[in-house]
């Protein structure tokens, strides 16, 4: 009765030993499991452990060395931008074609002479009247009623719309200026007045018309009588002449547009006659040398015949570069530059060296005449082509260094990156 409890007792022991058996099996190969990936990862550990000692040596290297390496990328971008032997085609053909631009233009063009007067229209020519009588009847029928106001001081006479419009403007008068020292005559008193400046007389010839008053180049201003003929009568200031030509125009704004309109119909008549009109701004800044261009037949016309002439020359120019740009970017390799603008590098190199080279020798050409003894060797100069590569300098040189500067970041960029990161996984990978 009693052995009994002992033979149960010793089969659960019996049991109980082989499922602990069977569990420390169990545990052992989790345990070799376990210890496998531990292991494992002491070796990535120790992997990137040892890549990050590499990077670290790495970037010390780099930072010690960093002039070095940017010298070695400048270099490189040396390399990628210079001219090879299909560069140096364009730039000789570049050359050629901007050298006999201005040889051309300087052939077919008489820069600096000045206008042909012989060729102009007096200035009281019937057709210049006829012209003038036109656009005077035009401006009236334009507006209805033309009774207008006389406001103003006792010395400053402000107009009527229609006296605006009919009755010659006071700066062609030339009787009284002796009186006050004006030295004004039938010849000069176009570059003398400033209502006859191209430019300023839209302001001060239109205030002029405006209040019956003249201003000289000078700044004096003096009121005009029209009795019994139109002649300098008291001398003023322009200030008082704009106050009055404000509070003519309050009272009727269409004098305002009729001011404005007969300046405009003066100036026109004037600008193709035989007298012509002084070269703008320049008589109220340098009046000295105003006065020698208008003597020598220099004026306003001149002054756009030559500027149409320098135009020509630009436009030429830039016309020469557009063409050699287009047809060299054709030649832009996709593999073989690391961006377009790093190609474009070239193409601008090619343009700016041709302008370069074409504008030297039309400066050396112009030396040489003024060594021989031509005066005007001067009216040869290529003012165009000379603009043109001057803006060329400013804007590619400019280009250039940025395309430079970012080429170098970006490669800079890529060395300090470097591949750590890919390296640091690689035992996994595997």
């Amino acid at each position: 009765m009693i052995a009994t409890p002992y033979r149960t007792s010793g089969l659960a022991f019996s049991e109980n030993a082989d499922v602990a058996f069977s569990e420390n099996k169990c545990t052992d190969v989790e345990f070799e499991l376990r210890l496998g990936r531990i292991r494992k990862r002491l070796a990535i550990v120790s992997h990137n452990g040892q890549v990050l000692r590499d990077e670290a040596d790495r970037m010390c290297e780099l930072a010690a060395n960093s002039r070095r390496v940017v010298e070695q990328i400048d270099r490189e971008f040396c390399r990628l931008t210079g001219l090879n032997s299909t560069d140096m085609v364009f730039l000789a053909v570049a050359t050629a074609f901007q050298t006999a631009r201005w040889v051309v233009i300087d052939y077919l063009t008489d820069f600096g002479s000045g206008a042909d007067r012989d060729g102009r229209l007096d200035h009281d020519d019937k057709s210049i009247k006829d012209g003038e009588r036109e656009s005077t009847d035009s401006m009236i029928d334009k507006m209805s009623d033309l009774r207008g106001m006389r406001r103003g001081s006792d010395v400053i006479h402000c107009r009527t719309v229609r006296e605006i419009l009919v009755e010659p403007v006071p700066f062609d008068a030339i009787d009284g200026a002796a009186q006050f020292g004006l030295g004004l005559s039938g010849n000069n008193h176009r570059e003398m007045t400033l209502g006859h400046d191209p430019i300023l007389g839209w302001f001060f010839g239109t205030i002029n018309i405006l209040t019956d008053t003249t201003t000289i180049k000078n700044g004096r201003t003096f009121a005009m009588s029209r009795a019994p003929r139109l002649h300098f009568a008291k001398e003023t200031v322009f200030t008082e002449a704009l106050k009055a030509a404000y509070a003519s125009c309050m009272a009727d704004k269409r004098k305002l547009a009729a001011a404005i309109a007969k300046e405009a119909i003066h100036l026109e008549s004037d600008f193709f006659s035989k007298a012509g009109l002084p070269i703008p701004v320049i008589p109220a800044v340098l009046p000295d040398l105003s006065s020698s261009l208008y003597k020598e037949n220099y004026d306003a016309l001149s002054l756009a015949k030559d500027m149409g002439i320098v135009a020509m020359q630009a436009n030429a120019a830039i016309l020469i570069n557009i063409v050699i740009a287009q047809i060299h970017g054709y030649f832009f390799e996709e593999g073989k530059y690391p961006s377009r603008e790093v190609f474009e590098v070239k193409t601008r190199k090619i343009i700016l060296w041709s302008n370069a080279i074409a504008e030297s020798s039309n400066v050396i050409s112009v030396a040489i005449r003024s060594l021989l003894g031509d005066a005007g060797s001067w009216r040869h100069l290529d003012f165009g082509g000379l603009a043109v590569l001057l803006w060329r300098i400013i804007r590619d040189v400019d280009f250039m260094r940025k395309v430079c500067e970012e080429f170098i970041s970006k490669e800079f960029k890529k060395k300090v990156d470097g591949n750590w990161e890919q390296r640091l996984w690689s035992i996994e990978e595997n």
